[in-house]
């Protein structure tokens, strides 16, 4: 068998890290001899690729300038996924305006990670600190201080 290249082996240590080691800070899934977990950014990374769309779709929102948003459209099964990030210390107040999209439904999913602090994040001790939360929708007005949501309709 080929031996991986560099690349591949900075890629896979940045995403796969001993807690003990001094060269980087985890990525993706800490370890140790007993015991593994995943951090925030692992769960963002699942939340992105499980919940997208083949078609972007024309948005704007209003309420807040610090909120980050992609919209698209799964012209398989008709769903729409609004994903909205927060980075800010505080919660805020959106209103999503989507063209393009046809009658919404009126009720969906909200799949929230969030945390206190911006600095908060998942160790061996304590693995699930920041771990996704799904509950049912039948409107979003706000998005969660430190938060990354994916909005599901339909």
């Amino acid at each position: 068998m080929a031996r991986p290249s560099p690349a591949d082996e900075r890629s896979s240590v940045t995403s796969r890290t001993h807690v003990n080691s001094y060269k980087w800070g985890t990525n993706l899934i800490g370890f140790n001899a007993l015991n593994s977990y995943v951090s925030p950014s692992y769960y963002v990374q699942k939340m992105l690729a499980d919940s997208h769309g083949d078609q972007v779709l024309p948005s704007s929102f209003a309420g807040t300038d610090t909120v980050n948003s992609v919209v698209t459209n799964d012209s398989s099964t008709g769903k729409i996924y609004i994903t909205l990030v927060n980075p800010s210390s505080a919660a805020q107040t959106v209103n999503v305006n989507l063209s393009g999209a046809g009658t919404l439904p009126s009720t969906g999913t909200a799949t929230t990670l969030s945390s206190a602090s911006g600095t908060d994040t998942n160790s061996i001790s304590d693995p699930d600190k920041i771990t996704p939360s799904t509950a049912s929708i039948s409107g979003v007005s706000s998005v969660p201080a430190y938060s990354v949501t994916v909005l599901t309709l339909g």
